[in-house]
């Protein structure tokens, strides 16, 4: 049920980037403020020596090396209180309604949304002993994807925001 309803935050997300760019050119959006929103956007990516990078190694059927895994997992888990700030700086209601349009604010909540219920799913697959550690190759091959796609909407939005 998490699972489902986790899936369904990130896949609400996909698309609705859209239109933001043409909210940027009319001049509504508030330039100054744009500076920390991008900040927020990069602290939400996954990057590809991270996270994403033990699961690809995972959905192309090998298993990660011990010492990647490790720091990848610290990496992860240290990053946590970033991630959160970073959400909570996107939130739609802390973003300033004079300066940011509706589908701005809403699209921004909807990446921090998108991340965090990501993460959740990857605590729960990641978050095991090493010896305990077993994820199955469709999971990693799905949550890459999810990432992915995260990823490209981020993208998207911090082409569109410079």
């Amino acid at each position: 049920m998490v699972f489902a309803a986790s899936l369904a935050t990130v896949g609400e997300f996909i698309g609705v980037t859209k239109g933001v760019k043409d909210l940027i050119d009319s001049g509504r959006v508030d330039k100054r403020g744009i500076r920390p929103v991008l900040h927020s956007l990069e602290k939400l990516y996954f990057t590809p020596n991270g996270i994403l990078g033990v699961l690809k190694c995972i959905a192309d059927g090998e298993k990660p090396d011990h010492d990647l895994l490790s720091a990848a997992l610290i990496e992860f888990n240290d990053g946590e209180w970033a991630v959160q700030n970073a959400a909570q700086s996107l939130d739609f209601d802390a973003l300033p309604a004079a300066h940011f349009p509706l589908r701005l604010r809403s699209s921004l909540q909807a990446a921090a949304y998108g991340k965090l219920s990501l993460r959740r799913d990857l605590q729960d697959a990641l978050n095991l002993p090493f010896e305990d550690l077993v994820i199955d190759r469709h999971r990693a091959v799905e949550l890459v994807s999810r990432i992915k796609s995260l990823n490209s909407e981020l993208e998207s939005l911090d082409e569109q925001l410079r």
